[in-house]
């Protein structure tokens, strides 16, 4: 599996239906979300997020999103 299908899985429902993971950008991947509070909340849940999408995709440490 790889970062993209497996964001919902990472975030859970609440959060999937106000986020989508659009691509990923060399090590990044780029989240498209609903508002500024949304991207600042993201951020701010970012080190449990990369834990659990790379539960989810089986990787390495090293990656990373941006919420847009």
């Amino acid at each position: 599996m790889t970062a993209l299908p497996a964001w919902k899985r990472a975030v859970g429902k609440k959060i999937a239906v106000r986020t989508r993971a659009t691509k990923l950008v060399r090590d990044k991947l780029v989240v498209e979300v609903e508002d500024w509070l949304w991207q600042r909340n993201l951020m701010g849940m970012s080190g449990q997020i990369l834990k659990n999408l790379e539960q989810a995709v089986k990787s390495g440490p090293g990656h990373a999103f941006h919420a847009r």
